[in-house]
């Protein structure tokens, strides 16, 4: 629809209301009733004058070059016909308009019906950060397609050579790189613009891209000035340097990066570009630097030789685009079967879910939520283990026909489900006699809702109470768990958490009330078998140790003091996780009884001095009285551990 035939059709609804509006006006017996169509009565017929002049000048041959450009800036189109292109682009040749409105017609041109913009292909800040994590390689990116755009740019070219302001030239700049057109010219006005924080990021965002895929070396000395500073000192410009060096894919670059090792670099996105990279000498480089001598970075180089896409071969793509096109069948039970087929067929190969598309993703978890509605009990727990691997859940396990599979590696996907299919999953738990295992993946992934602030995401909480421990901080400044955001009940889920539910399935439960902000006496029981079962890992075992704390009752301190009291045993352990956490759990549990019989116990001064810190900062003031009750105690070590806590700066 032209610009034109859209203000006839506006027109035709203006008549319409007029029509309305009298008749309502007829009918009306209050005179403020009266008086307010009448207003309204005048006004449109002042717009509808307004209109037909906009018409009638629109229908004009001699309509002026600025003119014509303000009448299509004024309209509410999202898209425009060829025909009005045309008319657009002879006004901006016209000589005739000054840099800001040739700057704002230029934008104008991006606006033609059925181009496919290079920066509307893909959804390039989310590819690339996909990239950065190691969720995807490199190669995954496509070429850039044709657009569409079939006239000639030559004139627009010519404009951007004629060296108008970097505000202007900028604008003339993307609309070129929009159409995948790449000349040296469009170089200055980009970078005018990608490095003005002035400017929209969806702009400066664009100017990356385009820069990027020209890859000059000036512009490359500017993403690495940029992926060099802090992130604490300016985000955007940290993380758009690194994406920058990533979608380049200069592996001598990413290769130099990652020996540079600075402290406030991600090493692990470079060593992941290295390892993805369309050339593959990345991955040789790579290996080459297996044994460097900075830790940092072995580390990041492990991490990429063990991504799950590493094994990948570099056909992938469309091995998985033909494992999904079952998605996409026009029978539903033909869709969910592809679904659990992709799945079963990803625990095996894992790097068949990094060549899905976003899109392909989404509708992986809508048959999945789909399947749950069915009767096929098998289907339905094959479905909430599969959405808990994507969803980035604790449980790794897929039960395929030879048995059961075990994910290699640690939850990646980290995606988030909607409150509408969250709600789908709770129906589900609700409705059925389901098996405890089913019941407590299901309660897992509750947890994974939009919008959802679970209490052990909330903070570093390891770290937050490891500066507790070394003094720095007061316990009670230690920061308290917010809402979560969760607003449905949850009382359904505490009747599995009594004897008659298997621990093993039980604890899940319980980590899931723990993350919605829940604490009562009835999970100690699961959280203390998942705190002390070696089998877990750690990061599962640290959420356990925290919710059980919070449940702040003296209940919770036999499983803590057991394990704070292996250091007694083994003054100098190879593995201190177990004593170490035992000890933090009793100073976020903040019992001033315990903490003072802890030191009592006389361990050594890595856990003496925590446990006097604990009670001169814990949020009880009898914990200061019992440190001064020490003060003359006959043990020295005690003595020495007193008289530092009480010599904090933050103890008065």
């Amino acid at each position: 629809m032209s610009l034109r035939e859209h203000q006839e059709e506006q027109q035709k609804e203006d008549f319409r209301l007029l029509k309305e509006y009298e008749e309502k006006r007829r009918c009306a017996t209050d005179p403020r009733e009266k008086r307010k169509y009448h207003n309204a009565i005048l006004e449109l017929k002042q717009q509808i004058s307004d209109r037909e002049a906009e018409i009638q000048s629109l229908k004009e041959p001699s309509l002026s070059p600025q003119a014509l450009i303000e009448h299509y800036l004024n309209s509410d189109l999202s898209q425009l016909e060829s025909a009005d292109i045309r008319n657009i682009e002879q006004a901006l040749q016209s000589n005739t308009l000054d840099a800001n409105m040739l700057a704002q017609g230029c934008r104008l041109l991006r606006k033609e019906k059925g181009l496919d913009l290079v920066i509307n292909q893909l959804d390039w800040i989310y590819e690339l950060a996909c990239i950065a994590d190691g969720s995807k390689p490199r190669y995954f990116l496509p070429a850039l397609k044709p657009t569409g755009r079939l006239a000639s740019t030559t004139w627009l070219e010519a404009l951007l050579k004629q060296g108008l302001p970097g505000d202007y030239s900028s604008s003339i700049a993307l609309t070129l790189g929009a159409f995948g057109v790449f000349i040296p010219e469009m170089i200055p006005p980009l970078q005018f613009l990608f490095t003005n924080p002035k400017y929209a990021d969806e702009s400066r965002d664009g100017a990356l891209i385009y820069l990027s895929l020209m890859g000059s070396s000036e512009f490359i000395s500017i993403l690495i000035k940029a992926a060099d500073i802090p992130q604490s000192e300016d985000y955007y410009f940290y993380s758009r340097g690194l994406f920058g060096l990533l979608l380049i894919d200069n592996v001598n670059l990413l290769a130099e990066q990652l020996r540079k090792a600075l402290p406030q670099a991600d090493l692990n996105a470079y060593a992941y570009g290295l390892a993805g990279s369309r050339d593959p000498q990345g991955l040789v480089l790579l290996e080459r630097m297996q044994n460097h001598s900075n830790e940092r970075v072995r580390t990041a180089i492990k991490n990429a030789l063990n991504s799950r896409w590493i094994s990948a071969p570099r056909n992938a793509n469309s091995i998985v685009a033909v494992e999904a096109q079952g998605l996409l069948a026009q029978n539903q039970i033909h869709q969910i079967r592809s679904a659990l087929s992709l799945m079963e067929s990803s625990y095996v190969n894992e790097w068949k879910l990094c060549f899905l598309t976003s899109n392909q993703h989404s509708i992986l978890e809508e048959l999945l939520i789909k399947t749950l509605s069915l009767g096929d009990q098998i289907a339905q727990r094959q479905a909430i283990k599969a959405l808990c691997w994507l969803m980035g859940t604790t449980i790794q396990e897929w039960k395929s026909g030879s048995g059961f599979i075990l994910g290699k590696h640690p939850p990646l996907w980290q995606r988030r489900l909607s409150s509408e299919k969250i709600q789908e999953v709770e129906r589900f738990l609700w409705g059925q006699n389901l098996d405890p295992q089913t019941l407590a993946e299901g309660c897992l992934l509750l947890t994974k809702e939009q919008g959802i602030n679970s209490v052990y995401s909330q903070a570093d909480w390891i770290y937050e109470i490891a500066v507790v421990a070394d003094g720095t901080k007061a316990r009670r400044n230690l920061i308290t768990p917010k809402p979560t955001g969760r607003l449905a009940s949850v009382d359904w889920m505490k009747k599995f958490l009594g004897d008659g539910f298997p621990q093993e399935w039980s604890c899940w439960v319980a980590q899931t009330l723990g993350a919605f902000g829940v604490f009562i006496p009835e999970m100690i029981r699961p959280l203390t078998f998942l705190f002390s079962n070696p089998i877990y890992t750690r990061a599962e075992r640290d959420e356990a140790l925290i919710y059980l704390a919070m449940i702040d009752i003296p209940q919770v301190a036999p499983v803590m003091v057991l394990a704070a009291d292996l250091i007694l045993s083994n003054n100098n352990p190879q593995d201190e996780y177990d004593s170490s956490r035992g000890l933090f759990g009793l100073l976020l549990l903040d019992d001033v009884n315990i903490l003072a019989g802890q030191m009592l116990k006389n361990p050594p001064d890595s856990y003496m001095f925590p446990y006097a810190y604990g009670l001169a900062g814990s949020r009880d003031p009898r914990g200061r009285v019992l440190l001064e009750q020490m003060k003359k105690h006959s043990n020295k070590n005690i003595r020495k551990a007193v008289k530092a806590a009480l010599a904090l700066p933050w103890i008065y």
